[in-house]
């Protein structure tokens, strides 16, 4: 897995890449918004996969991760 910080107009995210997953928090804590993409079905990260509530276990796993890494 890869962790990685990156800043992009005012806001600062960090993210974790998996071998499928790829997780995104814009700000402190997300508070800027977050982003979930499913690298093997969506490659070109077309479709931002958060707001949906059939990943809300793998969002709040990663979440925690990207957390943990940091903290």
């Amino acid at each position: 897995d890869a962790f990685t910080e990156t800043h992009f107009r005012d806001a600062s995210g960090h993210a974790i890449r998996t071998a499928r997953w790829r997780c995104v928090e814009w700000g402190e804590g997300g508070q800027q918004g977050v982003e979930l993409y499913d690298e093997s079905a969506d490659p070109l990260e077309m479709k931002n996969l958060a707001s949906d509530p059939q990943y809300s276990q793998t969002l709040t796993q990663l979440r925690r991760r990207i957390r943990d890494h940091w903290n």
